[in-house]
């Protein structure tokens, strides 16, 4: 692998990591930094119902989901 990915996933590993905006761009970077070992919490202004089932399945694999008009607080 990669030497510079490799020393920027032992770096991540076990840090917590915001990803503003939910779209279908920022969707692999979330699964990126889940397999590098970093916990993900995931910002958008659109609440649950908006996301639809992209919300279930970002929090099915355990993004902590920071929804809604008071997402960067």
């Amino acid at each position: 692998m990669n030497q510079k990915l490799e020393a920027f996933r032992d770096e991540i590993r076990g840090k917590t990591v915001s990803v503003v905006g939910l779209g279908v761009s920022n969707t692999p970077v979330i699964d990126f930094l889940l397999s590098c070992g970093a916990s993900v919490v995931g910002r958008d202004k659109k609440d649950a119902d908006a996301l639809g089932t992209l919300a279930d399945t970002l929090a099915e694999k355990g993004v902590d989901l920071r929804l809604g008009a008071q997402y960067l607080d």
